[in-house]
Parts: structure tokens; C-alpha cells; sequence
């Protein structure tokens, strides 16, 4: 494990004017930085209470067991590597999505037109994710041809809820740790410009000890 330099890293205002959408030209998006390389952010007050619960609203009543892809049986299972509830939406379902598609988009400079539905998670008492990596094996190009939106370019990760103990994403390769923060959301890429997977971006969801731990990934 790498040590932080953590003089070198920094909270800013993201500077909106330099947006395509001017929808963000009078946000004041607050980022702080977890990792330089692999650039690893948090930002803050990003997504509000209301759209939350619009959120955990859709999701009630479908959350199912989460599953990760098992390579030797080229299907999605069930394992104790990960232990919460999970359940994907599109953007066609409700109008808050769009919104938060549209804000990823304005944000990061990458289209949502290839992007995975949002999926929505919950880690109980005990919910945990192992070490894993978001994108697809170099060796293993067709990792996600049944989606048909290609290889995972970056991971965005709304975190829904406070925990009270536990419940952290860390990237065990670089020490970056990013605990959840009712209302904000990490953010990072999972390929390097040459298109092959970064193994640094390795990272984990810590056991929640204390609470419940809700979030909405976007791949």
C-alpha cells in the first residue's frame, strides 16, 4: 500500500464556466480530492434530500440480492464477496433521472448515452464489498458485450445515506479512503488513456458496523 502525500491534495470549486452546460454556471460544485493518480474525488452537496428519496422510493420493493460476475461460468451469481441488495433503474422511469444523468454528464464531460442504468444499493447491518475492480479484465474484451455499452470508462457513486461506523469505500493499492456522506458522491476513472484497465482503482466497500448504508452507482 502506497502512503498519501496528503499536502498535495486539495478541496476546490469545480470551475463551472468551463462546462458545455450552462446549466451548472451558477453551481458552486464543492470536489475534494482522496487520491492524485488515480484521480480519486468526492463531491459534495451534489444530489438533495428530495431526489434521495425519490431514489430509495423506486427501489423499494425491488431490491434483490446482489450478484458479481463469476468468470468460469460467464454469469452473474450470488457470493459472500458481496453482500447487500441491489436494483438498476433507467433513466425512462422517472424524471429525477434524467436530472441526475444529466449532472453526471455536465460534471464529468463523458456522455451517459452508452452508460448502465443507475443501480441502487443497500448494505445492511454487515453488507460488504470485497476488492474488486470496476472494469472488465484486459484479457477478457467481452466482459460486458450483453450490455452492449462497452468497457466501464469511470464509476460515479452517489452516497445516499450517512453511516454511523463502517461502511467506507477504500482503494486498498494507493490508502485512499472515501467515507460516506449523506448527499455527496465519488468519482474516478477505471481506464487508463490507452483504454486498458488501472488495477490501482482496486477498492472496496468496508463492512457497516453501525447504520445503513444506501448508494447509486452509474457506470
Amino acid at each position: 500500500m502506497h502512503e498519501i502525500d496528503r499536502s498535495r491534495l486539495r478541496c476546490f470549486h469545480l470551475n463551472t464556466r468551463a462546462l458545455q452546460d450552462k446549466y451548472f454556471l451558477l453551481w458552486k460544485v464543492k470536489v475534494e480530492e482522496a487520491n492524485k493518480y488515480p484521480h480519486i474525488v468526492q463531491i459534495h452537496d451534489i444530489i438533495s434530500d428530495y431526489e434521495i428519496d425519490i431514489l430509495k422510493y423506486l427501489a423499494h420493493g425491488n431490491l434483490r440480492r446482489a450478484t458479481v460476475n463469476e468468470r468460469s461460468e460467464r454469469k452473474a451469481v450470488k457470493s459472500n464477496f458481496r453482500i447487500s441488495q441491489s436494483f438498476f433503474v433507467g433513466d425512462d422511469e422517472h424524471e429525477i433521472l434524467k436530472v441526475l444523468s444529466r449532472r453526471i454528464q455536465g460534471i464529468t464531460g463523458l456522455t451517459t448515452e452508452t452508460a448502465e442504468g443507475l443501480q441502487i444499493g443497500n448494505y445492511g447491518l454487515g453488507g460488504h464489498y470485497e476488492p474488486h475492480t470496476d472494469h472488465g479484465r484486459d484479457d477478457d474484451p467481452s466482459a460486458f458485450v450483453n450490455l452492449g455499452t462497452g468497457n466501464r470508462i469511470a464509476t460515479w457513486m452517489f452516497y445516499l445515506s450517512d453511516v454511523i461506523a463502517g461502511g467506507a469505500t477504500v482503494f486498498p493499492t494507493v490508502g485512499a479512503t472515501i467515507w460516506p456522506q449523506k448527499g455527496s458522491a465519488a468519482f474516478w476513472f477505471n481506464l487508463k488513456a490507452s483504454g486498458r484497465g488501472d488495477s490501482s482503482t482496486r477498492h472496496a466497500g468496508c463492512p457497516v458496523l453501525v447504520g445503513n448504508k444506501w448508494v447509486a452507482n452509474k457506470w
